[in-house]
């Protein structure tokens, strides 16, 4: 094992593994928070999902309409997926 740097300075091989340890550790603790349901429920219909501020569109109305389709979406960026894949001959 080599000599790393830690804070900008040398660091001894076991300094340096139980610095990498902690990270993950640190790393661990704060992927388990943040993937814990509670944090990914939806105030509004209670479902778990994996964004929850992508899913709140889900909730109101269709503000993005196709121009060349009837097609209406909550998202802008769906809106440019559709148009992309059902239209790209109008392109």
């Amino acid at each position: 094992m080599t000599r790393r740097r830690i804070f900008g300075r040398l660091a001894d091989p076991v300094v340096s593994v139980v610095a990498e340890l902690k990270n993950w550790r640190i790393s661990q603790i704060f992927e388990r928070q943040s993937n814990s349901d509670e944090r990914r429920r939806c105030s509004l219909c209670g479902k778990v999902v994996s964004n929850v501020r992508n899913h709140y569109y889900v909730h109101f109305p269709g503000k993005y309409a196709c121009p060349l389709c009837p097609a209406v979406y909550t998202r802008s960026d769906t809106l440019l997926t559709h148009t992309r894949t059902k239209h790209a001959h109008a392109q």
